[in-house]
């Protein structure tokens, strides 16, 4: 892999950063005046999010937390939007007392960073983990005086019209992920596309990235001259090591002929830049979000977890396409299920009175109201067969092995829950790239299990879609 270790842009980038982070006073001039010309040590922690800080005196406050604080960096104005505490200690050194406040600094921005004011934005996402870009995605190479680099870790993609640069770099021994677009945003607009990239590329890398970024304003599109800086905390990035598509297929099959087999086969195995672009799309979908993260979770944790999440993912899904696809999800047309139900709630108005329990007039009533929604079986099939996917027989059994374990009909000892989950995964994934417009193979990671614990074969390893 092309490692990009000498970049203009980025050094441009983080020297503007460490005006913020390696200041070593801040003087609060608002809100917590008290603190005035007191030396406030700051510093960036190698192995904790956000910004620690020491104080030498007792806060005077009961909270916690505290936000929306002005300060200064030197000459530099700053907001600090939340500030936490999480220790105050006095104690005695040599009969001199001494206290100290101590915590974190966890989200801070310049005071020209306006959330409302519409500007080119970069985001710079710094994680542990390296992201193999080139095995998931076919990459695309571009070009623009800030930015140089090689086809192998450049990504450019266009949502709503608008084009994003996505690239990884390494400073320092740690990992950053920077994403700009060509397009001037609101900032609100460019972390909300970003939030969707970042999914999209999770999904696809099986790494979803999150820990903290810096945002990065400029007011041309060449991105030369910093204007306004953020920086925030977030949630840990979550790695689940079973992305759907593979093109290292060497890492999986031994066999050196088999694997070039498949290496040099012509049938895609990398998501395109236009199915990616769609992919982000798509997860502006709150409902496409709460996949992703079901996802994410799930295939992060126990096994107890991942078929547990799995097969909440599939009712989410049914429920995605039963809103766009009503008729597909109903056995009669709208006018003969009307008919229908007028005739049996006439009927049981009828009867009513020879019903003794209010719980089984309530239950037949609800009954009528749901007669045209096929079974639930029925339903977690639909997304497949709107979108033209073939669930052979080993399909249906892993669709059947779902309701059972779900509804407590099988438990861990009748059912191989790791196997069932990597199906699992390979189906919903499935749905998801052909939503995108994806065709062509979708790694299936347990059949690959199966091989190497089970000694299966291994022409399975791949599922045309």
């Amino acid at each position: 892999m092309n490692e990009i270790k000498h970049i203009k842009f980025f050094k441009k980038a983080l020297a503007y950063r460490s005006k913020y982070t390696k200041l070593k006073k801040l003087d609060l001039v608002e809100g917590l005046e008290e603190l005035i010309g007191l030396e406030l040590k700051i510093g960036k922690s190698k192995t904790r999010k956000g910004f620690t800080f020491s104080l030498n005196k007792i806060l005077d406050t009961e909270k916690d937390e505290i936000e929306s604080v002005v300060g200064q960096f030197g000459n530099i104005s700053v907001k600090i939007d939340k500030l936490s505490i999480e220790s105050r200690q006095r104690s005695l050194e040599k009969g001199i007392a001494r206290s100290i406040t101590q915590g974190i600094i966890s989200k801070f921005r310049s005071a020209n960073f306006n959330d409302a004011d519409r500007n080119f934005v970069r985001a710079i996402y710094s994680h542990k983990e390296q992201i193999l870009y080139h095995d998931h995605l076919d990459n695309s190479v571009y070009h623009r005086e800030s930015i140089k680099h090689g086809n192998t870790l450049g990504l450019d993609i266009h949502i709503k019209g608008k084009t994003f640069h996505i690239c990884q770099t390494e400073h320092k021994g740690i990992h950053y992920t920077i994403i700009d677009c060509l397009t001037q945003l609101g900032f609100e607009e460019f972390s909300d596309i970003s939030y969707n990239i970042l999914m999209a590329l999770g999904f696809t890398t099986g790494v979803f990235i999150q820990n903290e970024v810096s945002y990065i304003t400029y007011k041309e599109l060449e991105m030369k001259h910093p204007f306004g800086y953020c920086y925030s905390t977030l949630r840990n990035s979550i790695v689940f090591n079973y992305p759907p598509l593979e093109n290292s297929i060497h890492s999986h099959i031994d066999d050196y002929e088999i694997a070039e087999k498949y290496l040099y086969n012509d049938i895609r195995k990398r998501l395109d830049m236009r199915s990616f672009s769609n992919l982000c799309f798509l997860c502006e979908d709150q409902r496409i979000q709460a996949i992703m993260i079901l996802i994410f979770e799930s295939m992060s944790n126990s096994l107890v977890i991942m078929p547990c999440g799995l097969s909440v993912v599939f009712e989410v899904l049914a429920n995605y396409f039963e809103s766009k696809f009503e008729a597909a999800f109903s056995v009669f047309n709208h006018e003969v299920a009307t008919q229908i139900q007028g005739k049996l709630k006439g009927t049981l108005v009828e009867w009513e009175e020879c019903i003794e329990l209010r719980e089984g007039l309530d239950k037949y009533k609800n009954s009528i109201n749901n007669i045209n929604r096929i079974s639930n079986k029925a339903r977690l099939k639909k997304p497949f067969e709107v979108l033209g996917i073939i669930l052979n027989d080993d399909d249906l059994k892993i669709l059947d092995q779902r309701n059972n374990f779900l509804h407590g009909r099988k438990t861990l000892v009748d059912v191989n829950v790791y196997f069932m989950s990597l199906s699992m995964l390979r189906l919903v994934s499935s749905v998801l790239l052909k939503m995108s417009g994806y065709t062509g193979l979708v790694f299936d990671h347990s059949e690959k299990q199966k091989f190497y614990t089970l000694s299966k074969n291994h022409q399975a390893f791949y599922r045309t879609l």
